[in-house]
């Protein structure tokens, strides 16, 4: 859940970058082997342990939630 939170901060800082270049909008992906964490990054649901690493990912799950080019998958 944390390597997933990196990864899209590190993902914002580049697009941004690259779509100064390209003009045009980029499709970002968020691919995970951890089904768990890809539900926690997706909805504000679980158990109250938990709690803190939902509060860490609260940027993410508002990108994911929204209908932006934020896309999560489970490979």
């Amino acid at each position: 859940m944390l390597g997933y939170n990196q990864a899209y901060q590190a993902t914002e800082a580049t697009s941004s970058l690259l779509q100064i270049f390209t003009k045009k909008p980029i499709e970002k992906l968020l691919l995970g082997d951890n089904k768990a964490a890809l539900t926690l990054c997706c909805f504000a649901t679980g158990p109250w342990i938990t709690r803190h690493i939902r509060l860490r990912a609260a940027k993410l799950r508002e990108a994911l939630a929204d209908g932006s080019d934020w896309r999560a998958f489970f490979i």
